[in-house]
């Protein structure tokens, strides 16, 4: 039998399976940079109506559209880099964030504008 197992990485299939580990933030103006990474971020606060901002940036740190969310919902994805008015659940993996390497059609900054 080996002896070696497999660092978590970007490529592991079972750390997106598995449950993750949960990090409660609260809503911030502030850009939120995370160790690991999310492999989905569920919005709690405002259920009574009121709406907040989401905004997730890519490695270079541009900025997507920023989208208006009304609690409870959730984004699955690979999240390192987000912003949010609203508090919220973060799930984490064992993957670190160094370890991601984004593909550059996965961008935000590839999105481009309508001429």
């Amino acid at each position: 039998m080996g002896t070696h197992w497999p660092k978590p990485g970007m490529n592991s299939v079972s750390e997106y399976q598995a449950s993750g580990y949960t990090l409660p933030l609260t809503g911030s103006a502030n850009i939120r940079y995370l160790k690991y990474v999310a492999s989905s971020i569920t919005f709690t606060e405002g259920i009574d109506g009121t709406e907040g901002a989401f905004t997730v940036y890519d490695s270079a740190h541009n900025a997507s559209e920023t989208a208006v969310i009304e609690a409870p919902c959730t984004f699955k994805g690979k999240f390192l880099t987000f912003k949010s008015t609203k508090s919220c659940i973060v799930e984490l993996t064992n993957i670190p964030s160094a370890s991601y390497a984004e593909h550059g059609h996965l961008s935000a900054s590839f999105a481009g504008t309508n001429g």
